[in-house]
């Protein structure tokens, strides 16, 4: 009888241990499934991006280098201008209501809160009507808003009037002098990620590889000397 309870023991100590076992293992494959979900989405996100076009006043969703959406918008008033620039999607939400439609994604503008909304006025679609945001019909916006995560990069190609630079910029500055300070040196061929109007890295290594080729201190300041070169007003005075 003894010996029968020690193999009952054994048996399900072993049975244990196969459970035990079995749902670690399951655990990590679960885990691996999910890291795997992760980045396929983040995969996903990086392939989609849009762009807002001010003179067809059209918004179009790109997917893999093809257009996927094309919605007509309306855009901001003469007064008012829609912001021409390189952007990212930085917040979104279902509670503004009102004027805003029923949805809301949020751009990383550093001069004011601009996003891509929904309306309620929807005969203002393919105007230039609002104060610098982007609108869409409610049911188009709310398609979008379930397809594009927060990060995405937007581009708004329109007209935007050249801005003086009144004094020399560095790091960690925002502003339109900054994005034209981008667009100078993107257009003589350094390399600008994009054109936002943050003094941020990308802008700082744009300078820096400017300043080396004409023998200037590498501090990536956009001084009077690098304003000069650039052909911006405050280096002009000079």
């Amino acid at each position: 009888m003894e010996e029968i309870k020690k193999i009952i023991i054994i048996i399900c100590g072993l049975l244990l241990l196969v459970i035990v076992s079995a749902a670690f293992f399951l655990n990590v494959y679960l885990e691996q499934q999910d890291k795997q979900k992760e980045n396929s989405i983040v995969a996903n996100q990086q392939d989609i991006r849009i762009v807002i076009n001010l003179y067809s006043r059209r918004l179009l969703v790109y997917k893999d280098d093809q257009i996927w959406k094309n919605y007509p918008i309306a855009i901001g008033k003469p007064t008012t201008k829609s912001p021409v620039g390189e952007w990212a999607i930085i917040n979104k939400s279902k509670s503004w209501g009102g004027g805003f439609g029923t949805r809301w994604l949020g751009l990383n503008v550093p001069w004011g809160s601009y996003g891509i909304h929904g309306t309620n006025k929807p005969w203002s679609i393919g105007s230039a009507a609002s104060h610098g945001c982007i609108r869409l019909h409610n049911q188009h916006v709310e398609e979008l808003f379930e397809i594009i995560p927060v990060k995405t990069r937007v581009k708004i190609i329109g007209t935007r009037l050249p801005i003086d630079v009144a004094k020399p910029l560095k790091s960690g500055q925002m502003g339109l002098e900054v994005m034209q300070l981008q667009e100078n040196l993107r257009d003589r061929g350094y390399r600008i990620d994009y054109l936002d109007g943050r003094y941020g890295d990308s802008t700082v290594q744009a300078v820096q590889e400017l300043e080396k080729q004409y023998g200037l201190y590498p501090d990536g300041r956009a001084d009077e000397n690098v304003l000069y070169l650039l052909g911006l007003p405050e280096g002009v005075k000079k």
